[in-house]
Formats: structure tokens, sequence, C-alpha cells
């Protein structure tokens, strides 16, 4: 599976939204991520799923953002 996908028994589990038998509180699991301002979309079957991004946008948390490599480009003289 994508390590940047978070699927819903993981969100469940993440935010207590397990019943007793372990399945899936889903209604109240959509209610609480709307709540949070977290971002998910309808999987197969019902399921909802979002990414750790839009879980780390949620909490505040930006992504890092990558060290651009330095240019290795020349130019002509008379344009410097």
């Amino acid at each position: 599976m994508n390590p940047h996908l978070v699927p819903e028994r993981d969100l469940a589990a993440l935010t207590g939204h397990l019943d007793a038998a372990g399945g899936v509180q889903r209604g109240q699991l959509k209610r609480y991520l709307k709540r949070k301002g977290v971002p998910f979309l309808p999987g197969a079957g019902g399921t909802v799923w979002t990414t750790v991004d839009a879980l780390n946008r949620a909490l505040g948390i930006q992504p890092e953002t990558p060290t651009p490599a330095p240019s290795t480009e020349t130019y002509p003289e008379e344009i410097v």
C-alpha cells in the first residue's frame, strides 16, 4: 500500500472510533474528520481514506520544502 495514504481503519484507531468488536464507527469517524477539518475521500465499499499530508495540514504541520539543488548552469561572460 502507498505509505502516503491513511486508510479508514487507521483513522478510526487514531481517533478512537473503533467499537468494542474492532469495527469502524464510520458515521462518527466522518463527522469527527469534518469537525477537525481533515479532508477525506470515499474508498471501496464506502470506506474513507485520507493522506498523511492532509492530516498534517489539519494539525498545522506544514510539509518540509526540499532545498533546491545549486544551479550548475554557466552563462557567457557578457550576460553576467
